[in-house]
Parts: structure tokens; sequence; C-alpha cells
């Protein structure tokens, strides 16, 4: 079972890779995997008072998700960021 998925990871990145190459735009590839139309990013306007309203009530951890910021950090780091 290990070495099924180990082979389909291998595979799926070597495929991955041709494909970047071949198409040479990171954009492209994304239309193509999502079909249909591709959503735009809206920029909505926020003040000081909304951004303090959101990090304020997190409680105060050291641990981090996906993007490896703590909350810890994030709330000792308000003021800078609004």
């Amino acid at each position: 079972m290990a070495n099924a998925c180990n082979s389909f990871f291998i595979t799926i990145t070597e495929k991955l890779n041709i494909q970047q190459v071949e198409e040479g735009d990171d954009t492209s590839i994304l239309k193509d995997s999502f079909p249909g139309n591709f959503p735009s990013i809206k920029i909505i306007p926020h003040t000081e008072a909304d951004i303090n309203s959101i990090i304020h009530p997190l409680k105060p951890k050291i641990s981090s998700c996906y993007n490896e910021i703590t909350t810890k950090t994030l709330k000792s780091c308000a003021s800078l960021i609004t």
C-alpha cells in the first residue's frame, strides 16, 4: 500500500512538472484546472477597527497553521498590521 501511494505521488509531481514546463504560465494551468469563469479577487476596504475586531478576540496560542504565523505573534503585531 505504501509503495502504491509513493508511486502515485512521484508520478503526479512528474506530470505537473512536465505540464508547467510545457505551459510556462501558471495562470493558464489554473484556468485549465477550473473550467468556467475564473473568479476574480475583489479588494474590500477595511478600517483599523475592523481589523482589530478580528484580531482582538483570538486566543494567543503558539500553534500555527499552514502560514506558520501563530495567533500570539499576530496579536503582538496587531498595531503594526492595522
